[in-house]
């Protein structure tokens, strides 16, 4: 049910479509002619995924269907993770362009860490969406996470590789590099399970 709400949201409005497509593809075309492709990259998954994720939470409760598939049959923990891997796809999607710009002065593995990065940012904004009651704060709990998120990305330390979005701005894929990311999303979805019991 709610991927089909997702998948009717994202196809409306024929206008929104191509700009969802054109304008990352646009920017990390250009960024990469000036050499500040992976970070350009890495800061659009980043930004749009956790602030959009957040959003469509938002936008379920103000409808009121939120309300109704909390008290519906269906289990919570299911819910919240059709809601995490529906998102997930969407976004990669329409990132689909951009990145085909990335595979032309990358390795192939960055469409793959790029797919963990969409899940792991959407996995947060859903948390973030679950927790906001206003679109303002939706943004302002976005920026908290995007803040340390790059700079975590941009830190030299075996740390940083936690996310996959450190792989996509050094370049560097490893089995680490591979498996540290999987162990994040394993740790978020735990936290989605245990948040969605509560409500």
């Amino acid at each position: 049910m709610i991927s089909h709400i997702f998948l009717s949201d994202f196809l409306r409005n024929k206008k929104n479509l191509f700009l969802k497509f054109f304008v990352p593809f646009l920017i990390v075309l250009v960024s990469f002619q000036f050499g500040y492709g992976r970070i350009t990259l890495v800061m659009v998954l980043l930004f749009t995924a956790i602030t959009g994720a957040g959003l469509k939470i938002i936008k379920l409760k103000t409808s009121g269907v939120f309300t109704r598939l909390i008290i519906s049959p269906l289990k919570k923990s299911h819910l919240f993770v059709e809601i995490s891997l529906t998102s997930s796809v969407l976004y990669f999607v329409q990132f689909l362009p951009a990145l085909g710009v990335s595979l032309f002065y990358e390795n192939f593995l960055i469409m793959l860490y790029s797919f963990i990065a969409v899940l792991i940012v959407v996995i947060i904004g859903v948390l973030i969406g679950i927790h906001a009651k206003t679109l303002g704060e939706i943004h302002l709990y976005s920026i908290g996470f995007f803040i340390p998120l790059i700079a975590l990305t941009m830190t030299e330390s075996n740390l940083s590789y936690v996310i996959p979005f450190a792989s996509i701005f050094h370049s560097q894929y490893t089995i680490v590099t591979f498996i540290l990311p999987f162990l994040f999303v394993f740790i978020l979805f735990s936290v989605l399970f245990f948040d969605a019991k509560r409500l």
